[in-house]
């Protein structure tokens, strides 16, 4: 059986369309959350599992589906995570009450977990190695694209109609993809040695890892660092993370082969992966919490300050795709930094009378420069893996990239909320308001680390919001200035990425390939 299709750039449009509508989903559903809060009678810190149980369901599957892949074919398993994440989707626009939407929206994270990995498998197994890292770079792009278009999709669906039409959009979308793809995406050849059985063991002990952590990341900044919560939240990320450790050293069949560990561009790119595309969407997701909490816009008008953010992904992906094929990975990586960087060092910025037309270059300057950095980082962590671990690779670089959001959204998080505890006091005096009003507010550090402003007594109220807004705008600044000073210094690690060859082979179609044992 051909392992190649005959339109590979049909191919590419199929599996991103499948990754845009996945991507979406992941930051639609904020837009739609006070909405479903109204319907469906509930209080915040239930709708915020509406999130959290999509993105972590998808996190702490991401590898073990790439593994997946890799055992019984990407375009197997890519069809089984469209399949299931548009069935997924609907019977989440159908939920009558807030348990079953959260089950069903853990169900579409697993599913979705399915679709990443092995579309870029699907696409190893595609392009020939000289259009490979073009094809990931517009793959990458459509990826994040999604995930920057999610608001602004979501706040014009919920201006025409309820929020389960939020979820029922990814029905044509799937459906589309799901016809093509049938019609294009041809079968991969599965390896003799990577079909065997999965190690479950393994992928429980991952899992439980990335549980811990992603909670503990997710609860630091607003419950504290050192709270029972998010202590034991760490406590199980060491103590199943060891385990998992110790479980690979001694595997036959290790879910993530550890030598993947010992290759040097491959540590380099996940830290990138990490650190760049996790302080840039920490940026845009405080950025936007300021345009609506500190400078009043709706919804749907600050999610159209992100518009120049997917444009910049639309010119900057395979413009980063090209130079990294000219020149090298080097090249992208170096500008994609130098523009992030300058960004950053441009939101920290920020007062409370900004203009738009200053606010969008900068948020171009991240976007373009994100774009560079992460499709580069991807290919350089999945075309330095043979090509029978190109799942594994896959579900390892997209792990880094959601993990690394949680990086993002919690260090700057922290920082802006260690600046609020900080500052505040000061501008509540500055402001003339009374020492008992303000000891009412040092509970609510988390709503004012977002910009939010607890109700307060009416006589003071003008005057609480204009303190808690400067307390913010402190710790923004300082937040986004560490992040700008971070990815300034993640220009050492390109030292890490070595010019010479390939450690392993971007293809083997030049020599004869071997019978294959079975096909899926």
């Amino acid at each position: 059986m051909p392992t190649r299709s005959g339109s590979p750039w049909i191919v590419l449009g199929v599996v991103s369309t499948g990754v845009l509508m996945e991507a979406m989903d992941a930051s639609i559903a904020t837009v739609a959350n006070p909405s479903i809060a109204a319907d469906l009678h509930t209080g915040l810190d239930t709708l915020q599992w509406v999130v959290n149980a999509y993105l972590i369901a998808q996190a702490v599957l991401l590898i073990a589906a790439g593994n997946l892949g890799d055992r019984f074919g990407h375009r197997r398993v890519f069809f089984i995570g469209l399949v299931g994440f548009v069935t997924a989707s609907l019977l989440v626009a159908l939920s009558g009450g807030m348990i079953s939407l959260i089950a069903f929206r853990l169900l579409q994270g697993a599913f979705g977990a399915m679709l990443l990995p092995s579309a870029l498998g699907i696409l190893r197994g595609t392009f020939p190695a000289d259009q490979l890292k073009l094809a990931i770079s517009v793959f990458m792009g459509a990826f994040v694209v999604g995930g920057v278009l999610g608001p602004v999709v979501g706040g014009l669906v919920l201006n025409h109609a309820g929020w389960r039409w939020v979820f029922l959009i990814n029905v044509p979308l799937g459906a589309l993809a799901l016809v093509l793809g049938l019609l294009t995406i041809r079968r991969n050849r599965i390896h003799d040695d990577t079909v065997r059985p999965m190690d479950l063991s393994a992928v429980l002990l991952l899992a439980l890892t990335l549980l811990g952590l992603l909670v503990g990341l997710s609860q630091g900044p607003y419950r504290g660092w050192t709270s029972p919560v998010t202590l034991a939240s760490y406590a199980v990320a060491i103590g199943f993370g060891t385990l998992f450790v110790l479980r690979e050293r001694a595997a036959r069949a290790p879910l993530l082969p550890p030598h993947l560990f010992r290759t040097r561009p491959i540590i380099a790119a996940v830290l990138l992966t990490l650190l760049v595309g996790g302080l840039a969407f920490g940026s845009w997701y405080y950025v936007i919490l300021y345009l609506q909490n500190i400078r009043d816009h709706s919804p749907l008008a600050a999610g159209l300050y992100l518009l120049p953010v997917t444009a910049a992904f639309v010119v900057g992906s395979p413009l980063g795709g090209l130079l990294n094929q000219r020149f090298g990975s080097r090249t992208p990586l170096l500008t994609g930094l130098v523009l992030v960087g300058a960004g950053l060092g441009g939101l920290s910025q920020l007062d409370g009378t900004t203009p738009g037309f200053v606010i969008w270059p900068l948020l171009v300057a991240t976007g373009l420069g994100t774009s560079f950095v992460t499709p580069t980082a991807m290919e350089v962590i999945v075309g330095n893996t043979p090509e029978k671990m190109a799942g594994v690779a896959s579900g390892l670089g997209q792990t880094a990239l959601l993990v690394g959001n949680a990086i993002g959204v919690s260090g700057i998080g922290t920082i802006i909320a260690a600046g609020v505890r900080g500052s505040l006091p000061d501008h509540l005096a500055d402001q003339g308001v009374p020492a008992g009003v303000g000891a009412q507010l040092s509970g609510a550090v988390g709503q004012l680390a977002e910009g939010r402003v607890p109700a307060v007594s009416p006589e003071f109220g003008t005057a609480v919001r204009s303190a808690a807004h400067s307390a913010f705008l402190d710790g923004l600044q300082v937040g986004l200035l560490v992040a700008c000073l971070t990815v300034s210094a993640c220009v050492v690690l390109l030292i890490a990425v070595p010019r010479a060859r390939r450690a392993v082979p971007d293809r083997t179609d030049t020599a004869q390939p071997p019978i294959p044992r079975t096909t899926a």
